[in-house]
């Protein structure tokens, strides 16, 4: 029973998407969904962004669990923030509505 408990924690609810507003000559509102890949040559292609040549070609990952949104920063070379403070190659953080995100130069914020 309480491997049910943990599985239904654990399941992405269907359509569930994260808003992320992204400044640069003209901002861009991105809609990511669980599993998907930021960066030049990813998932959420930011190639077009004027500051997106300080982005690793796969830069983070989200994923969506027990009902949270999560940060995995994939190890870039440019560096990932949240809020300010570096993300460790490898490491995964939660997010909460109103972060700030920064990835290499381009920046971006967490809307529900």
């Amino acid at each position: 029973m309480m491997e049910d408990d943990e599985a239904r924690q654990t399941e992405v609810p269907p359509g569930a998407t994260m808003i992320l507003e992204c400044t640069s000559d003209t901002g861009v509102t991105l809609e990511v969904k669980h599993g998907q890949v930021i960066g030049r040559e990813a998932d959420i292609d930011v190639s077009d962004l004027s500051d997106s040549q300080y982005m690793s070609r796969k830069h983070a990952r989200f994923h969506h669990k027990r009902g949270r949104w999560h940060l995995e920063n994939l190890s870039s070379k440019s560096f990932t923030y949240v809020n300010g403070k570096q993300v460790s190659p490898g490491d995964t953080l939660e997010l909460k509505p109103g972060d700030r995100l920064t990835f290499g130069t381009t920046r971006c914020t967490y809307k529900e």
